[in-house]
């Protein structure tokens, strides 16, 4: 019989669980000993159970914005958020512990990870919890969905300081991060493409009243850009959409898709590459 077809014995299953779950979980276990290795994988990814508890009471944007003024109501908007953000943190720990989908509650923590944000700097928990529900539901989905909306979350408008961004003074934040963090990596672009990039991203701003996303025409440098090699009124979509063409990229998600549930050694080559192509091509 071939390892395809073999049913997992205890050591296998307990070793998926450990490195799928955020746990190891008898009961699992159990269940996967009863399965071949391609029958562990499909219920792993097919597992989605998306229901949540319900979210601790959070300030909405528009409130938070009204006590941006002066230094005293500063010190309150650090004092709500931390206590906010305390409540939202053990709300997602809770769930963690308890969820019935670990596998999905592991990549949600994965890409969590992946595009970092905090209470200290957002200082918006309300924001945090929407961009939470943002990578679980693209967390066994498309990377270039997720990456064009994480772009354009508001979150991570606030983090990277990309909602103050504007033609006349491009923060670079946000297109450093996208380039080195995200994507392709250092060694794979210079200071001008991240230059050029952050151009693109001008006028991506948050409504005051609503705390959604917002692009701000007035705001956005229309001039003509170049960046990776290409030539033209680029847009911020534009330059995602290079970026998860770029061979990097998904090499990138590979090497941590390695480092999370293989081991912290050196990625393998043989693996990673062939991971990124079966990445790009999906």
């Amino acid at each position: 019989m071939g390892k395809g077809m073999a049913k997992l014995n205890f050591n296998e299953a307990r070793h998926l669980v450990a490195r799928t779950g955020i746990g190891v979980e008898w009961e699992t276990i159990q269940r996967y000993q009863n399965l071949t290795r391609q029958q562990a994988i499909e219920y792993l990814l097919k597992n989605r159970d998306m229901k949540l508890p319900a979210p601790p009471g959070m300030s909405p944007w528009s409130k938070m914005v009204a006590l941006r003024g002066n230094m005293r109501r500063k010190k309150m908007v650090k004092r709500i958020s931390r206590g906010e953000g305390k409540k939202l943190q053990d709300w997602w720990v809770k769930h963690l512990i308890a969820t019935r989908s670990p596998f999905l509650e592991r990549m949600t923590l994965f890409w969590h990870n992946h595009f970092p944000s905090s209470i200290e700097k957002t200082t918006q928990a309300s924001m945090l919890h929407q961009q939470n529900l943002m990578l679980r539901k693209h967390a066994l989905g498309n990377f270039g969905q997720m990456l064009h909306e994480m772009a354009k979350d508001p979150a991570m408008l606030v983090y990277l300081d990309g909602y103050v961004s504007t033609k006349d003074e491009p923060n670079e934040n946000f297109a450093r991060e996208l380039l080195e963090l995200f994507t392709i990596g250092l060694g794979h672009y210079s200071e001008n493409d991240m230059r050029e990039a952050a151009r693109a991203f001008t006028g991506w701003g948050i409504d005051d009243r609503s705390g959604k996303f917002i692009f701000r025409a007035e705001d956005h440098d229309n001039g003509v850009k170049t960046f990776l090699g290409k030539r033209g009124n680029l847009k911020g979509e534009d330059i995602i959409n290079i970026l998860l063409q770029h061979p990097r990229t998904a090499e990138r998600i590979a090497e941590k898709m390695w480092h999370e549930f293989i081991n912290i050694s050196r990625p393998d080559p043989r693996f990673t590459k062939q991971w990124a192509q079966a990445f790009r091509a999906s």
